[in-house]
């Protein structure tokens, strides 16, 4: 700012010297005003990419560092703030951080100089001064219309990258309890981080295009002003009003242009103030516990022990106590609200009890290694959720050198070949992040191949019959009994093809767990 500052007196100089009318030498003292105009055009344009650059890049980090907040926080947590909340943050008030950075460093700090200078300068040479920029002005109307379709081009690319930067984060809220639950919490960073990257090289390059059209508009007045000099050097005007007001001239243009840039900087400071207050409150929550390097579940034997949970002072669940044999399948049914949703949280480690135990191979849940455990987990939720990305990505989820085979055997073993094999490109087939183009059905059976993908050793299938007919719910029968590697399966269903199914069969009711069948006759296990 110092050096730009240091050219808009020199230009200032040239010109008072320029509207003298010293024919010797006036050629020197135009080529040299002119000069001063471009480098101090050079000086803002490359100090407010400077600062751009810095500022995106902290944008950036801020960014990355509320999607490592969301995946961090609490599921309660994370639904009393709100997903919406959160995609604001993330992308819009993030973004009029952006503008109020931009705004304070590369263009008010630079207009408060400028317009110090500017006012020094005209309290010297002349109090008032003549307008007579018609022609200037029209040039730079003109010279607007050439860039702005270029400019807006810009714009809307910019514009196209935040809506899909909120596309991605409305997926990974989507996906929030799938990707805590399977410990994927780095592919989905991953994800944000490359659409966050992607922003910013659009913000760029529209900051690119905003900074050359307001160096250009000024540069343009000046070299139009110094024609008009040239002019009055040549005697087609009385030179001696224009030796004492056109330097003045130019100062006055140079103030009222810093102060409409300060103008718009206040403005922008005054919501990106508001966004920054908002996100720096989500920064601050209190994210989940991270647990130190424990021990691996090895046996994967996992028991609840007179459980307790509840929301506030509200008991959601009371003295629950049930075990979790391998090679075994539990049923749990219940009405809605009954706490079976709440159940299958303090199961993947989402919630923590209020009393009781929740045990792993004998060791409280919090003492065993959690990557390990919620990545030995296959997991379906009751509405399942997708990636927009292709089938393969969808059943390796979090994996991408998965092995298409792999993935194949899956979907096959959940009687979905056909389908997916008459899909335009099979398992490389797009989908959107609902599923689409699959039917209901379809997307079960595709979710369910996610969760047996990788012989968990834990599987915990949340209504997984819906959308399915008979022939359907006879089929995921069948291959809940034929997992390998004989996981413990917890089902939460009421289907009774399922019923019959189960080895252990539990009611939840009042927040309490009861056998629905007496344990000795649970087929013989005890």
């Amino acid at each position: 700012m110092l050096l730009r500052a240091l050219l808009l007196v020199a230009t200032t100089v040239f010109l008072a010297r320029l509207a003298q009318g010293l024919r010797s030498g006036a050629g020197t003292q135009a080529i040299l005003a002119a000069a001063a105009m471009l480098a101090s055009a050079f000086v803002g344009y490359g100090s407010r990419i400077v600062v751009s650059l810095a500022v995106k890049d902290y944008v950036t980090v801020l960014r990355n560092a509320l999607v490592s907040r969301i995946l961090t926080m609490p599921i309660d947590r994370l639904h009393q703030v709100g997903p919406d909340a959160l995609r604001f943050s993330t992308v819009r008030d993030c973004e009029m951080i952006d503008m109020m950075l931009s705004a304070i460093l590369a263009m008010a700090f630079p207009a408060l100089v400028m317009a110090a200078v500017a006012f020094v300068g005209l309290a010297v040479l002349a109090p008032s001064v003549v307008l007579p920029l018609a022609v200037v002005l029209l040039a730079i109307v003109f010279a607007r219309r050439l860039w702005t379709r270029h400019l807006h081009q810009r714009i809307a690319l910019s514009h196209g990258a935040l809506a899909q930067l909120d596309e991605v984060l409305a997926g990974l809220l989507r996906r929030h309890e799938l990707a805590v639950s399977s410990a994927r919490e780095d592919f989905e960073a991953d994800l944000c981080a490359k659409a966050i990257d992607r922003t910013n090289g659009r913000n760029m390059a529209a900051v690119h295009t905003i900074a050359l059209v307001g160096e250009l508009d000024g540069l343009i007045m000046g070299w139009a002003m110094i024609g008009g000099i040239a002019l009055l050097v040549a005697g087609a005007v009385d030179a001696t009003f224009w030796a004492h007001t056109v330097p003045a001239l130019f100062l006055l243009f140079i103030l009222r242009g810093a102060m409409h840039t300060l103008t718009q900087a206040g403005r922008d400071m005054a919501e990106g103030g508001a966004a920054w207050t908002r996100v720096k409150a989500l920064l601050a929550e209190t994210g989940a516990a991270q647990m130190a390097v424990n021990p691996a579940p090895y046996a994967w034997q996992v028991e609840a022990n007179a459980l307790d949970f509840a929301h506030g002072q509200s008991p959601v669940l009371q003295g629950v106590a049930l075990k979790l044999h391998g090679g075994k399948v539990t049923l749990v049914t219940g009405t809605n609200g009954s706490g079976k949703t709440t159940l299958i949280r303090l199961l993947l480690g989402l919630y923590s009890p209020s009393g009781g135990r929740l045990e792993v191979d004998g060791m409280d849940l919090g003492a065993v290694e959690q990557e390990s455990y919620r990545r030995g987990i296959g997991y379906l939720p009751q509405a399942p959720v997708f990636l927009a990305n292709s089938v393969l990505a969808n059943v390796a989820y979090g994996q991408p050198d998965a092995d298409p085979a792999a993935v194949a055997t899956a979907i096959a073993t959940v009687g979905l070949a056909g389908a997916i094999s008459a899909l335009p490109e099979g398992i490389w087939t797009m989908l959107d992040d609902r599923g689409s183009p699959l039917s209901g059905g379809q997307r079960q059976r595709l979710a369910l191949a996610r969760a047996i993908f990788g012989h968990p050793r834990l599987v915990v299938l949340d209504e997984p019959t819906n959308h399915l007919d008979a022939g359907g719910s006879e089929t995921v029968a069948r291959l809940i009994r034929a997992l390998p590697g004989a996981p413990a399966v917890l089902i939460i269903s009421h289907d009774p093809i399922l019923a019959d199914l189960a080895d252990f069969h539990f009611r939840l009711a009042g927040g309490r767990l009861e056998p629905a069948a007496a344990p000795a006759v649970a087929k013989g296990v005890q």
